[in-house]
């Protein structure tokens, strides 16, 4: 009975925005690690670092929709990843 008289839409929406920030980097990071045969360790950190980087500024300075969090955080971490691994080849 008490749950008919919460308001879920400002708590769910505050939820998924927080779990939106890091879990755009994780899924870049997956990507990067299916998808990219000469990924390494290194360019994977710096992707990791760019992609949350890049969400938190994009949360910050920016009114962007916490959906498109996602996308963003996992196409810098997949691009920058991508680089770093090519440029820093063991």
């Amino acid at each position: 009975m008490g749950f008919g008289l919460v308001k879920w839409g400002p708590l769910l929406e505050t939820g998924l925005t927080v779990a939106s920030l890091p879990f755009g980097s994780l899924l870049g990071l997956f990507l990067l690690g299916t998808f990219d045969r000469g990924a390494n360790a290194r360019g994977a950190l710096a992707g990791m670092i760019a992609g949350l980087a890049t969400v938190l500024c994009v949360f910050q300075f920016t009114s962007v929709a916490y959906t498109w969090y996602f996308m963003i955080g996992s196409l810098v971490t997949f691009l920058v990843g991508w680089l770093a691994s090519r440029i820093a080849q063991p």
